[in-house]
């Protein structure tokens, strides 16, 4: 599941699956209020949004009118559908990160949460995706505390299971669903120059 704004990263990432694990699907995730992606796949042909529409979203990093004509074509070639979130189920995955996974997820990345939760939520159970692991690609790391703090007090404490633990796969008698694995890469933390000391 990867964030879209001018579609490099889906292009990208469904184009080495396509070459790699062709029985992987990808998912394009956008804002509601900046769906110019999905709407394009879903028509067919690039569709531009205008610039006053795109920004009310508060995933700044998919403020993009239209994505590129050489990634439309990749997408339309190996990307399997979109979904698009809104706005309250962005803040919550933001929330989520913050609380739960302890990470400084920006909006824009927090995209791919808030559209596994969609994907759960509309279809019913998930047969949207496939048994096994699902990859959500987190992207990016601008973003303002203030903006954490905020998105963590709109939102409810959650719990992991509430969310992200599969549903069991063959009935009651199945195997329980594994932990759920949030996985770490190499991450800054922003720390208040009292706290950062004396330069050297």
């Amino acid at each position: 599941i990867v964030c879209v704004g001018g579609g490099g990263l889906i292009a990208g990432v469904s184009t080495a699956l396509a070459l790699t694990r062709p029985d992987v699907r990808v998912i394009g995730v956008e804002p509601e209020l900046a769906a110019d992606a999905a709407e394009s796949f879903e028509r067919g042909e690039l569709v531009e949004w205008p610039a006053e529409a795109v920004t009310r979203t508060l995933a700044d990093g998919v403020r993009t009118q239209r994505v590129g004509e050489l990634n439309f074509e990749i997408i339309r070639g190996f990307v399997d559908r979109f979904v698009t979130v809104s706005e309250a189920a962005i803040r919550e995955a933001t929330a989520w990160y913050a609380l739960e996974a302890g990470l400084a997820v920006e909006p824009t990345g927090a995209l791919t949460l808030a559209g596994y939760w969609a994907l759960r939520s509309a279809d019913g159970g998930s047969p949207a995706l496939k048994p096994g692991p699902t990859v959500l690609l987190i992207s990016g790391g601008n973003i303002d505390p203030t903006r954490v703090a905020a998105s963590s007090h709109d939102t409810p404490p959650l719990r992991a299971t509430d969310h992200l633990q599969p549903d069991p796969v063959g009935g009651p008698d199945a195997a329980p669903p594994p932990r759920t694995r949030v996985q770490r890469g190499r991450r800054r933390v922003a720390r208040s120059p009292q706290e950062q000391g004396p330069r050297r």
